[in-house]
């Protein structure tokens, strides 16, 4: 849901500003991009689950018995049916989108069977996986806006540092199950340097965004900046799962208020 009204409000707002909003809606091509979209990271969802039941059984009991109310078959079932759909709706846009969305979909597959047990590497693959179907949009309308590199820069360090704090929120499982993830390599320290040197990286695309028209969008980056600062000091002082939850929860909601931000970006 957040994707499908971050990637309309960015051809709102964007790359489509001189259209009207019903133009944009009632645009047949782009709705089935959009939908290719969403099923494609649904299916992203389900196997990412898949492969994970074991670690959430452990991290996230409770979440792991309602997720695991449907089956394993049937989740691969699901998994099958949305990304067969979401490539019958890239075929009916272009072959350029069927390959796009084919790379978008095995990369999922393999990140969440192989990649994610890898420190740095699964960090900066899952980062890339999160913010690719804003370009997706961006090659429909066939031009580059530097506007859009520079926001998704931001949130790639947003969920860069998303995905470091959710290792430390799922040490335990990721240890019981041998995965080399930052902090059982090098510990939870050393990560929790990782992410302080990471923050002040954030200035740079905000610095960025501050020489485009971008008007009361600049208030979500104001106001962004002490909630980063709040974060640090709260990672430091987190040594339970529950605080590290609440850690994730703040970058979450810096996300989606993030994507809600677009639309003042004419105002």
């Amino acid at each position: 849901m957040v994707i499908t009204i971050a990637q309309y409000l960015t051809c709102f707002f964007i790359l489509a500003p001189e259209k009207e909003y019903v133009a944009i809606l009632k645009d047949v091509v782009l709705f089935k991009l959009i939908c290719a979209n969403i099923l494609s990271i649904a299916a992203g969802y389900i196997i990412n689950n898949f492969f994970d039941a074991e670690k959430d059984q452990i991290n996230k009991p409770n979440r792991f018995m309602i997720t695991n109310l449907i089956s394993q078959k049937t989740q691969l079932i699901l998994y099958i049916i949305f990304n067969s759909i979401a490539l019958l709706f890239a075929y009916l846009v272009s072959l350029k989108a069927i390959f796009f969305f084919g790379g978008y979909m095995f990369t999922i597959f393999f990140y969440s069977y192989y990649i994610k047990r890898f420190y740095w590497v699964s960090n900066l693959i899952n980062a890339i996986l999160v913010i690719t179907p804003f370009f997706a949009i961006t090659l429909y309308y066939k031009t580059i806006s530097f506007l859009i590199i520079n926001f998704a820069l931001y949130l790639f360090m947003l969920v860069l540092v998303r995905s470091f704090i959710k290792d430390l929120m799922n040490f335990k499982g990721d240890w019981v199950l041998k995965y080399r993830t930052f902090p059982i390599v090098f510990g939870e320290k050393n990560t929790k340097g990782v992410i302080s040197v990471l923050m002040p990286i954030f200035a740079i695309p905000i610095i960025r965004l501050q020489s485009y028209s971008i008007h009361a969008m600049k208030f979500y980056f104001i106001c962004s900046i002490p909630i980063l600062l709040f974060l640090i000091i709260k990672i430091w002082k987190a040594n339970s799962q529950k605080h590290y939850v609440q850690c994730n929860n703040i970058v979450k909601f810096l996300i989606i208020l993030g994507i809600l931000s677009i639309a003042l970006i004419n105002f």
